[in-house]
């Protein structure tokens, strides 16, 4: 193949790629009760299944939900495994999590989870488009902690719910946390700033980071990290 066709050939994928998704495989996790009661969350487990019931409405989904003892690193590894290996190159592949996180790790219900391992399974996809969604305190830290490993010249779009110095808040008035609550606000169509009925990964940067700054006050920021392209697709509505 000459080269000229080749490089036509690549953009007519690129743009197949970013128009026409055809499915978004996703695992969503959730872990409030810990053993012991010291680290119990609060919101946590109905935020994944609000994730959960947010994908199944767009109608183009197929989730996996695994809530506080079933959540242990080996059923989160194990779960998003089986979904990356079904995403085709048209294909989404999403993490969303919600629970305790530590500098360059989430705690599941057993141990910690290493990021290093769903950015492996990350890796292994087909999938064109890849996201993961993280609402943990530090969870900010992966930027700084993985430059030098070359995460962040993958394309995967990683948002996270604070800055590597702060926590993530639950307003137990409300009815997810606080990431979660806009995150979703956002999907469902608050971000759509054109009407297009795709939300974009800097439109829903955009909403989510100053509705949770507004609330929280200042005391939360959402970070949005990766190599993709802002007019990347996260949410397309038929």
């Amino acid at each position: 193949m000459a080269q000229w066709d080749k490089y036509v050939l690549t953009i007519l994928l690129s743009v197949v790629c970013t128009h026409l998704t055809a499915k978004t495989y996703i695992l969503c996790v959730g872990i409030q009760n810990y053993p012991g009661t010291e680290n119990d969350l609060f919101l946590c487990a109905k935020d994944a299944r609000t994730m959960q019931w947010l994908f199944g409405k767009n109608g183009d989904a197929e989730s996996l939900l695994l809530t506080n003892k079933q959540a242990t690193s080996k059923n989160i590894l194990a779960s998003f495994s089986s979904l990356a290996a079904k995403c085709g190159p048209s294909d989404a592949l999403a993490i969303f999590y919600c629970g305790h996180g530590t500098p360059g790790a989430l705690y599941t219900y057993d141990c910690e989870l290493d990021y290093r391992l769903l950015w492996n399974i990350f890796k292994q996809s087909q999938a064109c488009h890849k996201f993961a969604f993280i609402n943990a305190c530090f969870s900010g830290t992966m930027r700084k902690e993985y430059n030098s490993d070359n995460l962040n010249n993958q394309d995967v779009m990683f948002f996270m719910s604070s800055r590597s110095n702060e926590s993530s808040l639950e307003i137990t008035t409300m009815k997810n946390g606080l990431f979660t609550a806009y995150l979703q606000q956002g999907l469902r169509g608050a971000a759509d700033t054109d009407l297009n009925r795709t939300i974009t990964a800097r439109e829903l940067f955009n909403y989510v980071s100053r509705m949770v700054a507004e609330k929280s006050d200042n005391q939360q920021h959402p970070v949005m990290w990766g190599k993709f392209n802002d007019d990347m697709p996260v949410m397309v509505w038929k």
